[in-house]
């Protein structure tokens, strides 16, 4: 039912050109590792934009249970223990609630491409789909704000990734990072940043949100 529910959400969708009329799913995961053909999702967070405002009542955060947490590097970075995910919800329950959630909105997040992929081979070993939502990446957002706000001509694959991190961006932006490196905490400040600079690039007669949206 949630696979026959997200297939048809992702057939009636529409992309709109005027960003308002989209609708935004803000994405992050916390996964046992960088490899994103065998390792696994251990927690999702994400919050849907509507209008171009948070709706934090809208929103969605799971950790899924899994044998381990990852190896001690991750676990540092991530904080969930192997005790939490032992846990956890159990995945096939987990993924099927996330795509009612998720319908055919487009994902936004930080180098969101990693996400997307993880949760679709997660996803796929127990569904047989792949996520088909579009994305955006606020690291391309973030170098288009840069080029087209601030004028300068910053090339996308020379970019300083320094330059573009998220804890740069938010330091930029103003926004506090409270709630950092958790799937929902990060999902939130991405969310933020998103908007920051989308009311900003809406502004420019230029902006074209179809060139920062990828399949």
């Amino acid at each position: 039912m949630a696979v026959c529910h997200y297939l048809e959400s992702i057939e009636k969708n529409k992309i709109f050109t005027e960003p308002e009329k989209n609708r935004y799913i803000i994405l992050d995961t916390e996964t046992t590792g960088l490899d994103y053909k065998n390792d696994q999702v251990l927690s999702i967070g994400a919050i849907r934009i509507e209008n171009l405002e948070i709706n934090i009542s809208d929103s969605f955060e799971v950790i899924l249970q899994t044998e381990t947490a990852g190896d001690k590097e991750s676990i540092a970075v991530h904080g969930i223990r192997t005790q939490d995910v032992k846990q956890g919800i159990q995945r096939d329950f987990a993924f099927e609630q996330f795509l009612y959630f998720l319908q055919g909105d487009i994902i936004v997040g930080h180098h969101i491409l990693f996400d997307k992929l993880i949760l679709s081979n997660n996803i796929k070993k127990i569904f047989s789909i792949e996520l088909l939502n579009p994305i955006i990446d606020t690291f391309d957002v973030a170098i288009y704000y840069e080029n087209l706000v601030k004028k300068r001509n910053v090339i996308p694959e020379e970019a300083n990734p320094e330059e573009f991190s998220l804890d740069n961006l938010l330091n930029r932006f103003r926004i506090k990072s409270s709630g950092r490196h958790t799937s929902i905490g990060d999902a939130l400040l991405t969310a933020e940043l998103f908007l920051r600079m989308m009311k900003k690039l809406i502004q420019q007669k230029n902006f074209r949100i179809e060139s920062l949206i990828k399949y």
